[in-house]
Parts: structure tokens; sequence; C-alpha cells
């Protein structure tokens, strides 16, 4: 899983994009004037909105002021799974079968 906190202007972290695998990336904004940043908070909204809605749908209801960010971690996103399943587990494990007698 990869995680990007998303700072504004004046270094204020202000929303957090979460991605579970290339076509699973979800975000999450605080109202700054209102909230109060939560990294937990920010990351549980932003994986349930990546399992929920498809890629296309969260990039057009992402707010404007992660917009930028949430291209970044797209782009990010089909470089880490490339070879991996979700959670960043590889997918094609051979599965050796040995005896615990044989390491010894």
């Amino acid at each position: 899983m990869l995680i990007n906190h998303v700072r504004n202007k004046h270094g204020q972290k202000i929303g957090t994009l979460v991605a579970l695998s290339k076509e699973e990336i979800g975000w999450s904004r605080c109202h700054t004037n209102l909230d109060r940043f939560d990294k937990q908070v920010g990351i549980d909204i932003a994986k349930q909105r990546a399992i929920k809605y498809d890629l296309m749908t969260n990039a057009f209801r992402c707010a404007d002021s992660l917009k930028l960010d949430f291209i970044k971690m797209v782009r990010r996103a089909d470089k880490y799974f490339k070879d991996n399943d979700y959670y960043g587990e590889p997918k094609n494990i051979p599965s050796v079968p040995y005896r615990l007698e044989s390491i010894g």
C-alpha cells in the first residue's frame, strides 16, 4: 500500500492519497478551517474511497487541490504495482515444498 500526505503552500497537511493497487487509488481532504488533520482518519477515508469507487470516478471526484498529486500517485502506483498484487505482495511466488529436516 502506498500512502502520500499532501501539504498546502504553507506546509500544512491537507490531504491523503492511498494506492491499494494500480486501479484502486483513493483520496481524502481535510477542510483546514473546520477540521484538524488526522493521519489515520485520512488513510481510512482514502482506503474506503479506493475500494468503493473505480479509478476514473475517484479522479473525477478528487478535490481540485489534490488533482496534481492524484496524477502523481497514479504514476507512482503504476510503477510500484508493476509485478505486484494488492498491498505490494508479489503475484507469482512459486510455492516450494520443503521439509524442516532438510534445512538443519
